[in-house]
């Protein structure tokens, strides 16, 4: 179970948005290439839909979009500012290493998509090219939401994983300073009844002594 657990993160974390990214690549040069030698195999209507209605969607949406992207990243550097500074009793403090390398890859790879999708705004009008313009805009817009949609969905796999972990350690624990706080009582009530011990010794010997004296007079 643990281990098809594993996998599929792994999954996700590989090859989900390389595939996804890669086949849309793929697909639209492909189809590019078969409009231009005139190919009836072409989807012609997909086409004229990205480089007309959605490109001038997205131009109208500009503004929006860039917003976004910068909320992007803004979560992403303060998320980085706060693995940067963690502390013992922090809720990052239960990830495994291994996990923990996860998570900043994740946010690595998130922060730069949205940075490059950012940068790749402030200059696309300068490309004349209307269908790279457009082939771009689409890929990269798609790079950063995916990126940030693997990054909730890992978010939460990772930490629903590592909090019942923590759980089952933090019972562990429990259960040891409660045996370390019962030593600790039977220690100190050992040392007790030895202090008791010894002054009941002394007192009697004090008597003793008393005694003895007491004699003599």
């Amino acid at each position: 179970m643990s281990r098809n657990y594993d996998k599929q993160i792994n999954w996700i974390e590989k090859y989900s948005i390389i595939l996804i990214i890669t086949s849309i690549t793929i697909f639209l040069v492909l189809n590019k290439y078969q409009i231009s030698i005139n190919s009836k195999y072409a989807f012609y209507d997909f086409y004229n839909y990205l480089t007309g209605p959605l490109k001038l969607s997205l131009t109208k949406k500009d503004g929006t979009l860039i917003t976004i992207a910068t909320v992007f990243i803004g979560i992403y550097f303060t998320v980085f500012t706060l693995l940067s500074s963690i502390k013992i009793d922090s809720t990052f403090a239960i990830l495994t290493e291994k996990n923990f390398d996860k998570l900043l890859k994740f946010i690595r790879n998130a922060f730069i998509g949205s940075f490059v999708y950012l940068f790749y705004s402030l200059i696309s009008s300068s490309i004349e090219s209307t269908w790279i313009s457009s082939y771009i805009t689409i890929i990269l817009l798609l790079f950063m939401l995916l990126s940030a949609l693997r990054f909730g969905i890992i978010i939460y796999f990772i930490f629903n994983r590592d909090v019942k972990t923590y759980y089952k350690q933090l019972k562990v624990e429990k259960e040891k300073r409660l045996e370390i706080d019962n030593l600790y009582k039977r220690l100190d009530s050992f040392l007790n009844d030895q202090e008791n011990k010894k002054l009941t010794e002394h007192s009697l010997k004090l008597s003793e002594q008393l005694e003895r004296k007491q004699k003599k007079t």
